[in-house]
């Protein structure tokens, strides 16, 4: 129970970093537009921004359900409204079910900028995709990460793409950045046979961000 608990609270540290480093990338990319007044860089701050408050969602939900003294004031509120006693059940799956919309809309958002996607029926439809690959991935969890998988794998090829076009350092790095981020979500597929692939998926995910954001300061400070 100790080492569960010591785990869990580990993962918010974890998760807290990848936060401001989302944070950080949307910050930037809404300096480059302030700065070069291209919107793509503005929809990118917005996507990152979405998948920061995934990730809040995700930390907050693991503070809840794991924190006692939390989880009984909230408990008996979540009893109350839904009528139901599994409380941390509710929370869980509401929270989950949170994280993983915020993540791919955000991941759908970044895709849909760089193919130059602006119809609104096009952005209606991922949005209604991914308010679909949730629902189902609460059934079956390896749905959301294979999702995730297959859209950062649709973003890196789209870079590596632009980069081919026009080689660049930044557009490298970039795509070199999504491919990481892309080996992290395969990780995740299968963190269900063996759980340090879920630490190690972390660890990837981690290095891929902050090399993206290690481009976008490159990227502001030319």
């Amino acid at each position: 129970m100790i080492v569960g608990f010591s785990v869990e609270y580990l993962n918010c540290i974890f998760e807290t970093i990848m936060v401001a480093v989302m944070f950080l990338i949307s910050l930037y990319s809404y300096s480059i537009f302030k700065l070069s007044k291209e919107n793509k860089y503005k929809w990118f701050s917005y996507s990152f921004l979405l998948i920061a408050i995934a990730f809040i969602g995700r930390i907050l939900m693991n503070f809840v359900v794991y924190t006692r003294s939390i989880r009984k004031v909230v408990a008996n509120t979540v009893i109350m409204t839904f009528n139901h006693t599994s409380a941390s059940d509710v929370l869980w799956n509401y929270g989950l079910f949170g994280y993983r919309l915020f993540l791919l809309v955000g991941l759908l958002g970044i895709f849909l900028i760089i193919v130059r996607s602006c119809e609104h029926k096009n952005w209606l439809l991922i949005f209604y995709l991914a308010i679909l690959t949730a629902l189902v991935s609460m059934q079956v969890p390896y749905i959301f990460n294979l999702t995730a998988a297959v859209i950062l794998g649709l973003i890196t090829l789209q870079f590596y793409q632009n980069y081919s076009k026009r080689p660049k350092k930044t557009s490298f790095g970039v795509a070199t950045a999504f491919f990481i981020i892309f080996l992290s979500q395969v990780t995740f597929i299968f963190e269900r046979f063996n759980y340090s692939l879920y630490v190690a998926g972390n660890v990837i995910q981690l290095v891929g961000y902050l090399l993206l954001l290690s481009v976008y300061i490159w990227i502001l400070r030319k």
